[in-house]
């Protein structure tokens, strides 16, 4: 890719739109196999001084979900300095904001790698997007914002198959102290975690009809998917944060 050179946007230096990671370093690519890497960092005169030859504590590939928020937590650290790469921009873009949008942004593949799966002859020959973000935050910057974590028993299959801390019981205090859910703590919820989690209030008849639907042909209900009955139709949960997408960017 040849040597980093400092990313000018309309005659400006990229900076970021948060300084809440802290001891963050930046720069920004032209060209190369990347569209436009993007280092976070907390101001632009560090974007201006980068050296390649600098050295890190750590440096993570990627400001998605998973590495926005590895690279928050260890840069609570103050001795900790870290080098965070992303091939995307900043997620400044209002469609990125707007909870409703997220359709457009799937429907122009504004902010993805354009991933397709293979064409399939049960569905007509048509090959299905599998959208993969390329923007801070990642793919919590441009999806439906479900809030889902996954069913307890797949937890459980991977501690059987030999990653016992992979087990619901060891994932679920992480669960708890990631969210700030909007009904507040228990046994299965947080409450003053930093991604807010509530209820989906998208006025849809469609929605409480296909629940009703649901419970009609004889499937369960649940009053909470993400607490203790995970099986079951109910309501949708979303992480929005009063108006706005709430990404791990956000959080």
């Amino acid at each position: 890719m040849g040597t980093p050179k400092p990313w000018r946007s309309a005659g400006r230096w990229m900076t970021p739109n948060r300084a809440a990671l802290g001891r963050l370093d930046c720069i920004a690519y032209h060209g190369g196999s990347l569209a436009m890497p993007v280092l976070a960092a907390q101001d632009s005169r560090q974007c201006r001084s980068f050296s390649p030859a600098r050295s890190y504590d750590y440096i993570i590939v990627g400001a998605g979900s998973s590495g926005y928020a590895l690279a928050h937590r260890l840069t609570e650290d103050d001795g900790v300095r870290l080098l965070l790469l992303e091939a995307g921009g900043w997620d400044r873009d209002p469609w990125l904001k707007i909870p409703l949008a997220w359709g457009r942004i799937l429907q122009r593949r504004m902010y993805d790698w354009m991933y397709f799966a293979e064409p399939e002859a049960s569905i007509g020959g048509r090959g299905i997007e599998c959208a993969r973000s390329k923007v801070i935050g990642g793919s919590s910057s441009i999806n439906a914002m479900a809030y889902v974590r996954g069913h307890r028993g797949d937890y459980d299959r991977w501690a059987d198959a030999g990653l016992p801390l992979w087990s619901y019981a060891h994932v679920l205090p992480y669960f708890r102290r990631q969210e700030a859910w909007e009904d507040g703590a228990d046994s299965y919820r947080g409450g003053d975690g930093p991604l807010t989690t509530r209820w989906s209030r998208y006025p849809d008849p469609l929605s409480g009809a296909f629940v009703d639907a649901g419970i009609a042909s004889g499937f369960p209900a649940t009053d909470d998917y993400n607490g203790a009955q995970q099986e079951g139709f109910g309501r949708w949960q979303t992480t929005i944060r009063p108006g706005r997408r709430c990404s791990a960017a956000v959080a």
